[in-house]
């Protein structure tokens, strides 16, 4: 594919999403999950609607989630971020599978690959970091 530079992280649908690196709003959603993530602050990933979320990083329950995406994550840990109901998820850091969902967002990730984010079904992406295989 053609790779164009666009934000680093952007989604289209019910999950509209803009992430840039290092910005206090690093990572703001909205739609049914309006989030917003700054790296290293105590609310490190806080989200509202229909998942709620809210995770620090280095604890214990780095990233949690309720309502319809359950989700419990410790970092470092092989099953970093694990998910129930809609969006059951896995997450082992560094793996070739890193970030994988099924459901209603099927989705992959491998850090660094060219393929950094793909999610297919109601909320289709790709996000790269800086760039997006088009």
């Amino acid at each position: 594919g053609i790779e164009i530079s666009i934000p680093s992280y952007a989604c289209n649908g019910n999950f509209s999403c803009t992430f840039s690196a290092g910005k206090v709003s690093e990572y703001s959603c909205n739609g049914y999950s309006a989030c917003y993530k700054n790296s290293g602050d105590i609310s490190a990933f806080s989200c509202f609607g229909a998942s709620s979320c809210f995770g620090n990083m280095g604890d214990i329950s780095e990233f949690s989630c309720i309502a319809d995406y359950a989700c419990s994550s410790n970092k470092g840990d092989v099953p970093k971020n694990s998910c129930n109901g809609r969006f059951s998820c896995g997450y082992n850091t560094g793996k070739v599978s890193e970030y994988s969902c099924s459901g209603d967002k099927a989705c992959i990730s491998n850090s660094g690959d060219i393929s950094t984010f793909s999610c297919v079904g109601n909320h289709a992406c790709n996000a790269n970091e800086g760039n997006v295989d088009a």
